[in-house]
């Protein structure tokens, strides 16, 4: 079975500009902190981006249409029908989850392969205060009917420029490189 990871990376965000492309906690951005993921489990991945992302970047990008860049449509939803276009089984990392390790991603391969799961796909989760298992956002691994596959200890996404100096604050303070 062949993985692929997929990184959805716009250029923009209206609640905290230019997230995904600047340095995070005097290291990469975070768009390079999921590619190294990928690769750290042995991973080829792809960008998924806007109109822009090719100018940032030197790799090569899937472009998303421009129906969904302003964030109304789900990307995730895009993202996994795109891939059904490939032979290979994708591996969504959102750049923003930035405490996302290799192991949380190797489990939810893992997870999914050990399955045999055609039409589903797993995911990292939370369970939220009334019990409920949400997907952390961090790793989707599949297509099709969402299935809690692995906890997520360290579930955080940054939606606002509060979170991202918040999540640099708390990178220094635990040490990570």
């Amino acid at each position: 079975m062949k993985f692929i990871a997929l990184v959805p990376a716009k250029t923009h965000s209206e609640r905290c500009p230019n997230k995904n492309w600047r340095p995070f906690a005097g290291g990469p951005c975070l768009v390079d902190r999921a590619m190294h993921c990928a690769e750290d489990v042995g991973l080829e991945w792809q960008i998924i981006g806007d109109g822009r992302t090719r100018d940032v970047l030197q790799y090569d990008v899937i472009q998303r249409p421009d129906w969904i860049s302003d964030d109304t449509w789900d990307v995730v939803d895009w993202t996994m029908k795109i891939a059904l276009q490939s032979d290979a089984v994708p591996v969504l990392l959102q750049p923003t989850s930035p405490f996302r390790t290799p192991q949380l991603v190797w489990a939810c391969v893992r997870a999914y392969s050990i399955s045999g799961a055609q039409r589903s796909f797993y995911h990292s989760y939370v369970r939220g205060p009334d019990n409920i298992l949400t997907a952390s956002g961090a790793v989707y691994v599949g297509t099709g009917i969402p299935v809690p596959a692995v906890h997520d200890p360290d579930p955080f996404d940054i939606d606002t420029e509060d979170d991202f100096l918040h999540a640099e604050e708390e990178w220094r303070k635990r040490g990570l490189k």
